[in-house]
């Protein structure tokens, strides 16, 4: 992390805080906010403890999204291709537990239902012998 990249930190920090009065509580909201913010710039970093100086690096996971709740990985899916045909929920669940991450349909519902809200998927009521299922694609599947 560069100085400049810690000083933006301390000033949007005392921006963040600005609006309080001088005292104890300012100071450990003053704190908060930079930790956070720290935290944020350091997430794509691992530390090389090597040498003398400690110093950070770059890793190679600072490239890759992260995918992080079930929202976070299925927007991973779709970035991945998985959602280039129209999928079941049942077929959904099937690919998340591939990767080991394993969910109830009832867990599954409603992060697919906002993707869809969000125009990040489209999906398709399709008829099969009695039973309606919905299907889920991305928008670039037509």
């Amino acid at each position: 992390m560069t100085k400049s990249a810690i000083a933006a930190a301390i000033k949007a920090a005392e921006q963040g805080v600005a609006f309080m009065d001088e005292g104890p509580r300012k100071d450990i909201a003053f704190q908060t906010v930079l930790a956070h913010s720290l935290q944020r710039e350091l997430a794509g970093f691992r530390f090389d403890l090597s040498n003398d100086r400690v110093r950070a690096v770059a890793s190679k996971r600072a490239a890759e999204p992260r995918a992080s709740g079930t929202t976070g990985r299925l927007m991973a899916l779709i970035a991945e291709g998985v959602f280039a045909e129209p999928r079941t929920l049942a077929e959904v669940r099937q690919v998340l537990s591939e990767k080991g991450w394993r969910y109830s349909p009832e867990d599954l519902g409603t992060p697919l239902t906002r993707l869809v809200q969000r125009k990040l998927l489209r999906r398709t009521l399709v008829q099969q012998g009695r039973k309606r299922t919905w299907r889920y694609s991305d928008l670039l599947g037509d």
